[in-house]
C-alpha cells in the first residue's frame, strides 16, 4: 500500500479546488485560513479525513462544523480500535470460533477488498473511508453481541486491519501509550494495601479493589476510590470484560 502513500501526496499537492462554506475562498470575503491556522486549532488528522471525503478531482466545500464532526470521527476511530485490542486481551482462551467470530471476520476481508478496490479506482479515497467505516460498524455490533464472550483472533485482525487500511491515509490510530499517574501507588496503598511500586498493577489494585466493595456492597469504599481515580485526572469505564482506566 505505500505506493498509494506517494501518489496521494502528489494529487493533493496539484488539487486548487477549495470553497469555504459554500464560496471561493479569498481575503475580501473574510474566509482565507491558511493550513498552519487551522491546524493550530485541529488535529491532523481530522483535516485529513475531512479532505479525503471528497474526491480529489471534486471541489471541497471545507466548513468548521464538517470539520468539528470529523474530530469526533478520529475519536470514534480510535475507541473502536482501542476497545477491540481491549476486549481481546482480556478475552478467554481462544476455542472453537462461533459463527458471530466467522463473520467478523469475513467484515474485515470485505473491507479490505473494498478498500483495494476503491484507491484503485482513481484514488477514490471517500470510497476507501466508506470500507474503513463500515468495519467500525461491523465491529461495535460485534463487541455489543458478544459482551464477554469475545474471540481474541478476529478482534485482534479488525483492530489491525483498521490500523493498516487508515495508515494508507496517514491517520494512526495505535495508542501511543498513555502513562498513567505516579499517584495512583499511593492511592492504592491507601484503599487496596497495595505494597509493590508498579504503576500499572495499582492500577489493576484499584480496580479490583473497587470491584470487591461494590460486590459487598461497600458503597464509601468504592466511591472514595472512584473520587481519588477522578482527581487525577481518570475515569473507571466499566465494559464487558472488566473494568479500565482512561483518560477523562
Amino acid at each position: 500500500m505505500c505506493a498509494w502513500h506517494t501518489a496521494l501526496a502528489n494529487v493533493w499537492m496539484h488539487t486548487g479546488m477549495l470553497r469555504v462554506e459554500g464560496e471561493k475562498m479569498s481575503k475580501s470575503l473574510g474566509n482565507f485560513f491558511t493550513l498552519k491556522e487551522v491546524l493550530d486549532k485541529y488535529p491532523a488528522d481530522a483535516v485529513r479525513l475531512l479532505m479525503l471525503q471528497t474526491h480529489y478531482r471534486a471541489p471541497l466545500d471545507f466548513t468548521f462544523a464538517h470539520l468539528e464532526g470529523m474530530v469526533e470521527t478520529v475519536k470514534r476511530l480510535k475507541n473502536c480500535v482501542k476497545n477491540l485490542r481491549w476486549a481481546a486481551e482480556n478475552a478467554p482462551q481462544d476455542g472453537e470460533m462461533n459463527e458471530r467470530d466467522r463473520e467478523l471476520g469475513r467484515a474485515v476481508d470485505a473491507a479490505h477488498e473494498q478498500f483495494v478496490a476503491a484507491m484503485d479506482d482513481d484514488f477514490n479515497t471517500a470510497g476507501g473511508l466508506a470500507a474503513v467505516f463500515g468495519l467500525v460498524t461491523a465491529a461495535n455490533t460485534y463487541l455489543a453481541e458478544a459482551a464477554d464472550d469475545v474471540a481474541t483472533s478476529p478482534a485482534l485482525r479488525a483492530a489491525d486491519m483498521l490500523e493498516e487500511l487508515t495508515d494508507v491515509f496517514g491517520v494512526k490510530l495505535a495508542e501511543e501509550g498513555e502513562s498513567l499517574p505516579a499517584e495512583l501507588v499511593d492511592l492504592a496503598r491507601e484503599h487496596a494495601g497495595f505494597e509493590g511500586s508498579s504503576v500499572a498493577d495499582a492500577a489493576e489494585a484499584l480496580l479490583a479493589a473497587r470491584q470487591e466493595a461494590r460486590a459487598a456492597k461497600n458503597w464509601g469504599v468504592a466511591d472514595a476510590i472512584r473520587d481519588g481515580i477522578a482527581a487525577l485526572g481518570l475515569a473507571v469505564e466499566d465494559t464487558a470484560t472488566g473494568a479500565r482506566l482512561r483518560t477523562k
